[in-house]
């Protein structure tokens, strides 16, 4: 195994724990988000919504998707009947599913 830098290594079959780190640091803000409430997903580079195997975020009351690249506003997010505040700026978002209208909580959307 080679280090690269703090916290980069490759190992034998070339492949860095770029990815592991990654995919713990968004485990981690699934974890917060199912605790606090506040899914904080902003600046991350998404194209896909991730998918939380672990945590149920139903009771998600505000959710930061800004600054990523999300073509569409993710359906998931519809399902979070307590949503509050919904911030998707600096996204590329071409479209809105027509479940956001079930929103009944929504009193912030922020698109541009």
């Amino acid at each position: 195994m080679a280090v690269l830098g703090p916290g980069v290594s490759v190992n034998m079959n070339g492949h860095s724990n770029i990815h592991s780190q990654l995919t713990k640091s968004l485990e981690r803000i699934l974890e917060d988000a199912y605790l606090s409430g506040e899914l904080k997903l902003s600046g991350r580079k998404l194209r896909e919504f991730p998918k939380p195997v672990k945590y149920d975020l139903s009771d998600t009351v505000v959710a930061d998707l800004s600054k990523n690249r999300f073509s569409e506003m993710p359906e998931e997010v519809t399902t979070y009947i307590y949503l509050e505040k919904l911030l998707l700026s600096q996204n590329i978002i071409r479209s809105i599913p027509d479940s956001v209208g079930g929103l009944q909580s929504l009193t912030y959307l922020d698109l541009r």
